[in-house]
């Protein structure tokens, strides 16, 4: 595990450096958290990268014992699985685009997703739950002749909302169904 921690800290390190030469953004926080009984300190760092239309979010969180131990079950790369379950807990969003462009896709967290003009989905949030619970939703829209629009709460897990909507125009672009 101690190869692991020196890899996790360097890669730490090239992200914080990374977002700090860039012209991105983003946010960091401090605080406290309870994992299976034992109090941590949670310093977490949310860079943001655009990159054009795209557009990518990271959620690094490091967690440190009142005797400085780290906790590093976030950071085990040990297997493939457990490295794939971690990578995917380390982005809060990859999007494409904004929602009234001809192509719009969010995958991540959703803090804020509307289907159908609010009648079908209204503000769905796939975040309520964070830090504790982290869903990777995904939400898609497309504008053109025939619209589309999809959401999924999360893709990791099986998903507690998953909403399609299709419309497309008759009489000459005045009238959607």
């Amino acid at each position: 595990m101690r190869k692991n921690r020196v890899y996790t800290l360097l890669a730490s390190c090239f992200v914080v450096t990374a977002f700090v030469f860039s012209n991105s953004s983003g946010s960091a926080s401090v605080g406290s958290i309870t994992i299976d009984g034992k109090i941590y300190n949670q310093i977490s760092f949310r860079p943001e990268f655009p990159m054009g239309k795209l557009k990518l979010g990271l959620d690094l969180y490091f967690y440190l014992d009142d005797e400085g131990g780290f906790y590093d079950k976030p950071w085990d790369f040990s297997t493939g699985k457990k490295a794939v379950e971690n990578i995917l807990d380390k982005i809060l969003y990859l999007q494409y685009g904004n929602p009234g462009d001809r192509l719009y896709f969010r995958f991540g967290g959703m803090p804020s997703a509307t289907l159908g003009y609010g009648i079908i989905v209204n503000q769905y949030s796939n975040t309520v739950q964070y830090p504790n619970i982290r869903r990777l939703g995904f939400e898609l829209k497309h504008n053109g002749n025939i619209g589309t629009e999809i959401i999924m709460s999360d893709i990791k897990r099986s998903p507690g909302l998953t909403a399609i909507r299709a419309t497309f125009p008759i009489f000459t672009n005045k009238f959607n169904i």
